[in-house]
């Protein structure tokens, strides 16, 4: 789904209007343990790298702490330099964010802190804000322990959490932010704090779906939920061939299993342009009672000889299904993309995907994909998290990709059609806060059709305005102060 493209990202050479990094620069870099690294600087071009390549661009510093002091101090001197100079400040993780590396940014760059510490009998997992989720999955296999999350093992997990988090877990469970107990992170003026439902409780409350938004989050405490050693889980592919059946009918026949299935089954459809319809599944259910339900299913779709559904791992299984069993799949290239929360998913709109796929498609390597995210998702009270609008059943990644530059209007036109045609289902724009876009569906100081009601956002906005006034934190799904 998306594949790797990276032939545009050779043979960089630095622009000349890169502008110099203001204020004491080097005071600052003598003062961290960790490095500051500048234009011309060796490691300055493969630091820089994001995983969508239409988004990265030349930063004029990019920090490394090694330490949770050298946060404290790279945020001392950004405040430092307002309101003379406002520079802007961007946190890279996992880097699949559009905002995590913006021309003449500071960089504030986390990867070092990735620490994982599972505490099982506690039900509980630590980690640092640097982890991608493949990481954090490594190290809670064992403990057959998991949260839900994510699709690509690539993706940071600070973004995808402080975003909402949704993954095949969801059903049971709700979103990453559903389960977390506890953030560390570091304030403007320097501040460490720990925050949780008791201590800082409203600054708990909005990093649980706003974003990043109010400082550095360093750290991470989630539940963490069993899971059975072996799900029954996969893929089948139907291509568009004669003698076959039609993918689109077969679509139609797997949203009707979908719409009726219990919690315990998460599955996705991807239509691929010019290409196949995928499905993937996972049941969480007793193993044989699973194999028969997923195998009859499968079979009631229509006969397909692309079938690998089995017993796996969820961690090193169902996890890794979006990227391919050769790891091709959703790699670095350049994308141009759209998520979006459904209330409901509908023979209309797959009707939608597939003319749109296979009759008005840029290229053959975009795709439409929808996963199921309702259950215990909608059951959150608009108390527990900033993320107030519950009314979740599916969420769609319209996921525009490209190889060649010729392709890339042609592709981001047809993102921002696919995106028009399907509003009358949207519930709120979901990737907006995941990935750090431009909202799409509101507007500027407008909740609109966000995840966020009009009582939620006026809240977010006192929130920040007490712990980032200057709004220094908005290169993000920015929530204004008052």
């Amino acid at each position: 789904m998306g594949q790797s493209t990276s032939s545009q990202e050779t043979k960089v050479q630095l622009p000349d209007d890169i502008a110099p990094l203001p204020g004491d620069h080097a005071a600052l870099k003598a003062a961290i343990s960790g490095k500051l690294v500048f234009p011309g600087d060796p490691e300055y071009l493969e630091l820089r790298k994001t995983w969508n390549h239409d988004t990265m661009s030349f930063p004029s510093a990019i920090l490394q702490p090694a330490r949770i002091e050298d946060v404290q101090k790279a945020l001392v001197f950004v405040d430092s330099l307002y309101p003379e100079h406002k520079l802007d400040l961007c946190i890279a993780g996992g880097r699949h964010g559009t905002v995590c590396m913006t021309k003449d940014s500071l960089v504030i760059d986390m990867r070092r802190f990735d620490h994982v510490s599972v505490l099982p009998e506690e039900h509980l997992v630590k980690f640092g804000s640097g982890c991608l989720l493949g990481q954090v999955d490594a190290a809670c296999e064992p403990h057959l322990l998991a949260f839900p999350a994510g699709h690509n093992p690539t993706t940071g997990v600070a973004g995808l959490i402080l975003g909402g988090g949704i993954g095949y877990l969801s059903p049971q469970h709700g979103m990453a932010i559903d389960c977390l107990q506890e953030i560390e992170i570091v304030l403007l003026d320097g501040k460490v704090v720990r925050c949780n439902a008791t201590n800082y409780p409203d600054l708990f409350w909005a990093l649980r779906g706003g974003g990043g938004n109010f400082g550095v989050v360093t750290e991470f405490v989630m539940n963490v939920f069993p899971v059975p050693r072996e799900v029954y889980a996969g893929e089948a592919v139907w291509l568009p061939f004669p003698l076959l059946p039609f993918p689109r009918d077969v679509a139609k026949r797997v949203l009707s299993y979908l719409e009726n299935a219990s919690r315990n089954v998460s599955g996705q459809m991807a239509f691929v342009c010019g290409g196949p319809l995928a499905i993937s599944l996972c049941h969480f259910g007793e193993l044989e009672k699973a194999r028969a339900e997923v195998d009859s299913a499968v079979s009631s779709f229509g006969w397909t000889p692309i079938n690998t559904m089995k017993p796996m791992s969820y961690f090193s299984g169902t996890q890794r299904l979006a990227v391919g069993p050769k790891n091709d799949r959703q790699g670095p290239g350049f994308y141009f993309i759209r998520a979006l929360i459904l209330t409901s998913f509908t023979e209309e709109m797959i009707d939608i995907l597939w003319e749109e796929t296979h009759k008005s498609n840029p290229n053959n390597t975009s795709v439409l994909a929808v996963q199921t995210i309702g259950g215990k998702t909608n059951e959150a009270s608009p108390e527990e998290t900033a993320i107030s609008n519950r009314n979740f059943k599916y969420w769609m990644l319209i996921l525009g990709n490209w190889s060649k530059p010729s392709e890339r209007s042609a592709v981001i036109e047809w993102v921002n059609r696919v995106n028009k045609r399907l509003l009358p289902f949207v519930s709120s724009d979901y990737g907006a806060v995941a990935l750090g876009e431009v909202d799409h569906l509101g507007g500027e100081g407008k909740p609109g059709r966000r995840l966020y009601d009009d009582q939620a956002w006026e809240k977010l906005r006192k929130v920040k305005t007490k712990y980032d006034p200057q709004n220094i934190f908005h290169k993000n799904y920015n929530i204004p102060p008052l």
